[in-house]
This record gives structure tokens, sequence and C-alpha cells, in this order.
């Protein structure tokens, strides 16, 4: 007995070993891999392409990757399954997602946060992207990444701020913080820069604005919720305390007093970070509340400059080797620096990651590595096989952003944004911030007109260029290049009830083709719908009237659901078809003795047109209905 027991659990020992080994198979290498201190990495398929708007790129990478860490315990990372155990040295099936970003300028990359009620509140990469574009007319987010490391259990004052700075389209949100990358977004081949040593101005500068919302002076403010000196100036705002409970303060009685009542953003992330913007409203001593904040100066020029109605706008200016950035997030490690593995980078657990990197043609690559789900082949990379990954794909520089939960990458699709990786909590978490890929469209003005069940007719017209180089204008139907004659293009010989999806480009003087972001989906009308004839039998076993019609509806036209039988005229009442059958119990009623039929059809997916058909049963009756229906569909035809 005892020895069936020993060579029973000998059985469940061997299947326990073989299934963790099972994911570590030997596969060959092929002749181009990245490597990294022994890491390596290369795509075996890539599973999905997608060419979007501007030049960026997006592909979805079936891989492998290695490492000969010590430290890691099970094949998905020690925060991942423990279903499988790690083998060094072992090829494990991976999974990543990649935005290639052109050097160019039509597009350029910002950083995105929800400080909405001036604060930080996490919400997912596909709502900022679509709170950017509510916030940003005329601009349309391409793709996107998360961005950095924040405050995930509120732990701070003023709770889940990003852990590094938060820089937005030269707006200094937040300043504070370690280890930070910034992009120019300049054209340059070097516009990626990270983990430089991170400094800003020594006072705050205080900028004014014109009517047309242009900074035309900048001055200083030397001091922060202190009473100034003399011909010196300082900002006054509220903070929050370790229960997240904002504490107003109060302007003192001496200098000028400047108060800016309603914000259009005033965040205190802490007593020496401070980002305040808005109009003049007071020149009284006040309370300072949640969105509010006040200049107190004791110099004659400030005075001079400022009023109410005033806009005016309080930050620090960045300095050193992130002065010339329009866009900043906080990172963490340096992944590769002039093309190499630096040798020092402490990610030594398989995680989701989210990456960003730079060519040397100044490309921007950005990457989500999926993780912790090893029963889908994703088991996450260490820092060592994201050096690898990142010199696979030719960068000479990488930084790693918050990955894990975090890790997400979306891309406009259709006119709608969609997440192409899998994130490991199973859906999108809600972050601090992230990094948009953002364009704006020339503007273009168009309407689809003439449309039909065969054919489509776009007429458009350029109304500003709006900085593109543009020489000619056209259309991509579902793929194809189409040129416009005349302003004007005509899609004919269609079939009826057919998708159009179009998106707009332009060649440029270098006879280039750009798609840009406008886009949308069209369908060709419907063929009409005819009742071919109805049909009333009286049983006398049921005791009923059962009455079906038959209709010539290819396109499925007709709501089914709104087909009414009204009969002996409408005092007698009238009931519903079920998919063209119904039954009306002779107990109701003896004797039918006059028929019409009621229903509606739509045919161009908007307007639903009303038919009533009499005697719908007789023979004659339904020639003359149709040859009135027909007409009525030329009629509406002609003025639709």
């Amino acid at each position: 007995m005892k020895r069936n027991l020993l060579l029973i659990f000998g059985v469940f020992v061997l299947i326990f070993v073989i299934g963790n080994l099972m994911p570590a198979l030997a596969i060959d290498l092929p002749n181009e891999f990245g490597e990294a201190d022994g890491a390596k990495y290369f795509v075996d398929e890539v599973n999905e392409e997608n060419n979007l708007p501007y030049g960026v790129k997006h592909h979805r990478d079936f891989a492998y990757s290695s490492t000969n860490s010590t430290n890691i315990m099970y094949a998905s990372g020690n925060n991942g399954p423990k279903s499988s155990l790690f083998v060094a040295d072992q090829l494990y099936e991976q999974q990543i997602n990649v935005l290639e970003v052109p050097n160019s300028s039509n597009v350029r990359i910002t950083s995105w946060a929800n400080l909405d009620n001036n604060r930080w509140s996490l919400t997912t990469v596909k709502n900022l992207a679509m709170d950017y574009e509510i916030k940003n007319p005329g601009w349309k987010v391409v793709g996107a990444i998360n961005g950095d490391f924040f405050d995930i259990r509120a732990n701070g004052n003023l709770p889940y701020q990003t852990n590094g700075v938060h820089i937005s389209n030269g707006e200094n949100y937040k300043t504070t913080g370690n280890r930070n990358v910034g992009l120019t977004n300049d054209g340059s081949i070097d516009g990626l820069i990270g983990n430089e040593p991170f400094t800003r101005s020594e006072n705050m500068s205080l900028s004014i604005y014109n009517d047309n919302n242009e900074i035309i002076n900048i001055l200083e403010i030397e001091s922060r919720n202190i009473i100034p000196e003399q011909g010196k100036s300082s900002v006054y705002y509220g903070l929050y305390n370790a229960e997240h409970v904002y504490q107003p303060i109060t302007t003192p009685e001496e200098g000028s007093i400047f108060i800016v009542e309603q914000s259009e953003l005033a965040l205190p992330n802490n007593d020496n970070d401070f980002y305040g913007k808005g109009i003049i409203s007071s020149v009284s001593p006040a309370t300072i509340d949640k969105g509010q904040f006040a200049i107190v100066t004791k110099n004659s020029l400030v005075e001079e400059a400022l009023s109410v109605g005033k806009k005016v706008r309080v930050q620090w200016e960045i300095e050193g080797a992130y002065e010339n950035v329009t866009d900043a997030t906080g990172g963490g490690d340096t992944l590769l620096q002039n093309g190499e593995w630096p040798g020092s980078v402490v990610l030594d657990s398989r995680e989701p990651r989210t990456v960003i990197g730079r060519k040397a043609d100044g490309t921007i690559m950005m990457f989500v590595f999926d993780g912790r789900q090893d029963y889908k082949g994703f088991y996450g990379a260490d820092g060592k096989e994201l050096s690898a990954m990142l010199k696979y794909y030719d960068c000479v520089e990488g930084y790693n952003l918050d990955g894990g939960g975090s890790s997400t990458l979306i891309i406009r699709q259709n006119g709608q944004f969609v997440v192409t990786n899998s994130p490991s909590d199973g859906n999108e978490r809600t972050d601090a911030n992230c990094l948009l890929i953002v364009a704006r469209d020339p503007d273009i003005d168009y309407v689809i007109t003439d449309k039909t069940k065969s054919s489509v007719t776009f007429d458009v017209q350029l109304i500003d260029k709006l900085d593109h180089d543009i020489k000619e204008l056209f259309i991509n139907i579902n793929g194809e290049k189409k040129n416009l004659t005349d302003d004007k293009l005509i899609l004919s010989d269609l079939d009826s009830n057919k998708e159009v999806v179009y998106q707009f480009g332009y060649t440029n003087s270098k006879d280039i083709d750009i798609l840009i972001v406008s886009q949308g989906i069209t369908k060709t009308f419907k063929q009409y719908p005819r009742i071919e004839k109805m049909v009333i039998t009286e049983t006398e076993t049921d005791w009923e009237f059962e009455i079906f019609y038959d209709d010539k509806d290819l396109a499925s036209a007709i709501d089914r659901t709104r087909v009414s039988i009204i009969y002996n005229g409408n005092k007698n009442g009238n009931f519903s078809l079920v998919n063209g059958k119904g039954k009306l119990n002779k107990t109701t009623i003896e004797t039918i003795n006059f028929v019409s039929m009621s229903f509606s059809y739509n045919i161009d997916g908007k307007n639903n047109i009303p038919i009533t058909m009499p005697c719908p049963q007789i023979k004659y009756c339904m020639n003359i209905n149709n040859m009135i229906y027909d007409q009525g569909n030329l009629i509406r035809d002609i003025y639709k």
C-alpha cells in the first residue's frame, strides 16, 4: 500500500515538474535578435498592424524573450501567477504592443492628467484621451500609453499625484520629482531626454497675458505664503493636510493684493510646488479657498502690470537638461543609453512594463509588454529583457515608465479609442497621467450628398491648411486612395446597404501621402422593401383568423416589430404581427370586412417612413399600393 502511495506521489511530482517546464521548451534563436547582458529578445510574428494618421504605426508582436536573472522564482514574475516556475536562459512567449511615432512636425507627444476640481484624479488612458480632446478643440489623439508611477494608495496630502514632474505643452503643473522623461517636440533627432538632473528656476515666474491669450510680460515671484520683502512678491495658496482636507490661507493686510477667485487651475501639490492660472477678480485682502490663489507684492513693476481683468499664470520654470522640453513625465530606470545596456538596471522581476525609447533618426518608440498572464503566454519582462527588446527595435535610448496593472496602450481606430494590449488587472486601471500622441488636422469642411442605394458623393472644401504642407487632398475609401475632382468624389456602382469607411489625407509638396485623423463611416441606402401578399385563413378547429404576409425585403428595411393590422376600420381595433404572422380569435370578431396594414421602413439609417396599405390582401389593390409606394419613393428621392 505504501509503495503504491509513493508511486502515485511520484507521478504527481513528475507531472508538476513537466507542467512547470512546459513554457520553457527549447526554441532556436533566429539570426537577428536583441541581447543585453545575457537577456535575449526577438519577434516571431506580427499579429496585427495598423497604419495610423500622420505616419504613426502600431503593431502587436508575438515574441520570445529570456533572461539569466537569479532573482525570479516564477515565470511570470513574483507578482504574477504562481503556476509555473522560472527557468533562467530559456525563451518564453511574450506579447508586445508597439507605437512608432515619426520625427515629424505633424504630430507631437504630450503628457496629460485629469486635474479637474484643482486636484489629481485617477482616470483610464482612454478617458484621459477623451478629456484632452474636449479641452483642446481641434486636436485629436492618435494613440497613447500610460505614464508615470503615482500615489496609488493616496498616501500624500494631495493624493494621486505623479511621482515625478508633469509638464504639458509648456504648462509646468508639477515640478518636483527625481527621475523624469521629457520631450522637446521640435523635430530634432535627440528630442527624448531622460534621467538627467532636473532643475528649475530659483524663483517662480509670473506670466501676464493680453486679450489674445498671448504672454506679453514675465516677472518674478520670490516667495510663497509669506509677506514679501520690499521690492519683491509672494504667491498665496492653501494646502491639503494629512486627512486630504484643504486648509485655506488668509492674505496679509500689507502690500498690493491681486486675487484670482475663479481660476482655470490652482494646483497646490505641496508647499514647494504650485501652479496657478486665471483672471484677477479682486484687489482686497481675503481668505484663499480651494481653486483660488493670490499675488501679494511690494514691487512697483508688478503693481503696474496687474489689475482686475488681467489673466496671469504662476509656475516654476525649467532649467538645465530639460529646459527645452515642452512635455515631461516622471519615469524609472534608464534601460538603454547610447545604444548599450547601462549595466545598472534594478528591475529584477518579470512584470507588465511600459517603455519609451528613441531611434537614431528621432523616431519615438512606445512599448507595452504584457505580463502576469502565463496562461495566455504573457510573462512580462525584467530590466535586461527590456533592454534587449529596445535593441531589437533599433533604439539608442529607452526608459521604463509605470508598469504592472497600469500598463496600457490605446490607438484610435474607426473613430474610437481601443485598448490593444491585455492589462493584467483584467481591465483598464485608472492612472495619474499618460503620454498622448496628438495632431491637429487641417480644417476641412465636407458633406456627403446624393446618397442612393448604389452611390455616395463627397463635397469637400479645404478651409485652412493650419501649417500643413498640402498639395492636394484625397480620401481613402475602405483602404483605397481616391483622388478628388473639382473638390468632389463620386463613388458609384456600389452595393446597396454597403458600409463605406472613409479617411481624409493629403499629398504634400514632396509627393508623400499623409493620412489625417478625420474619418468616418457611412452606408449606401438599403433596397426598397415590397409587400408581396397577405393571406387571411379562417380555421374552424381553433376558432381563429390566421393572418400572414410575405415581403421582398432583402436588406431588412422593414421594422418587423411595428407591423400592425387594422380590421373593419379603426373602431374595431388593431393588433400586431410577429415575424409576419398573427392570430385573431373569433370571440373578438366574427367577420372581417376590411383590412389595412400599417408598418414603417428605413433605408438611410436615420428616417423611419410610415406606410399604410389599404386592402393589402386583394390582388388589384396590391398593384395599386405598390404603384403609389414606388411613386412616393421617387418623390422622396427628389426632395430628400
